[in-house]
């Protein structure tokens, strides 16, 4: 029998609410049409810790934790030549490691890491608040720039995910695009990696929403990124990209959703995913991206 599919909802957005306890955050959610959440690093300390006694009762799913932030640029990368860069990148990644053990999540979900450029750095590249002062020239000179160290920073990228891989498990690392367009996220980036570290069984987690604001520049959009790194899926983002930034409701932005559906409903099992709302959002978005997403067979 095939898997149920899982549609959870982020982390940061149940807690930014206010619920009091992680209960009334499974029940929350569960009134909301969801039926999984991922934790997240967030300003409020969640006791995550509760949560596997929680959800014995209750039919919720935790089918990734989130290494990174959704606000901040997160610390250090894996990528740089820097070892203090690194070892920041590694105590991230393993805090993030420590709660997906803590509450039995298969996946830790981390961002492609960032690169530093040969030269001048480029101002702005972080998109986590829009595409603000970017055009598809200006991505073209970036990815030129890109270009010319790739072997570089692929290198030491692969080298330092092969023991971060290896030091998490049981956990499965599953690398997502950035919104930093300063990293190796292009999907060839991320398909060499996955390639160099087949033998640890990383995953790929598709990011739309990302993906979207890059294509919007030129970059390649999610039916190409797919196409490539279906082979590596694990799992998806389901947020959306529009002018409010990269936690908009679904359907209410540039994501080509006809697109990313068909990967999700697999023909072996129906594959996790997340949706991370901004806080500014009410109960009524989220049963609103909910029924859009049920449209896709979601």
């Amino acid at each position: 029998m095939a898997d149920a599919a899982c549609v959870a909802i982020g982390a940061v957005w149940l807690s930014s609410q206010g619920a009091a306890d992680v209960r009334s955050m499974c029940i929350r959610c569960l009134e909301l049409g969801y039926d999984g959440i991922v934790p997240a690093p967030s300003g409020r300390r969640v006791p995550w810790e509760d949560l596997p006694a929680v959800i014995e009762d209750l039919p919720i799913r935790i089918p990734a934790v989130r290494a990174d932030g959704l606000f901040a640029t997160p610390d250090g990368s894996l990528a740089s030549s820097r070892d203090d860069e690194v070892l920041a990148a590694r105590a991230r990644i393993e805090r993030g490691a420590a709660v997906a053990r803590q509450v039995g999540a298969p996946y830790l979900i981390v961002e492609a890491p960032r690169v530093a450029l040969t030269g001048e750095p480029m101002a702005g590249t972080d998109l986590r608040d829009g595409g603000d002062g970017w055009d598809e020239e200006r991505l073209s000179v970036l990815c030129d720039r890109l270009t010319a160290c790739r072997g570089r920073y692929l290198d030491r990228a692969c080298r330092a995910l092969h023991g971060v891989a290896s030091a998490i498990a049981p956990v499965r690392l599953a690398l997502t695009e950035s919104p930093d367009l300063c990293s190796a996220s292009q999907a060839r980036d991320l398909q060499e990696v996955m390639d160099d570290l087949r033998g640890l069984a990383v995953a790929y987690w598709h990011r739309p929403a990302v993906v979207a604001l890059r294509a919007s520049l030129g970059g390649e959009g999610s039916g190409e990124t797919l196409e490539m790194l279906s082979k590596y899926l694990g799992g998806s983002d389901l947020s959306d990209y529009s002018g409010r930034g990269l936690q908009a409701v679904p359907g209410s932005g540039g994501v080509d959703y006809a697109e990313v559906a068909p990967y999700m409903r697999s023909l072996h099992s129906g594959l996790p995913t997340v949706v991370d709302y901004d806080p500014a959002c009410r109960d009524g978005d989220l049963r609103q991206g909910r029924a859009f997403l049920e449209t896709f067979g979601l």
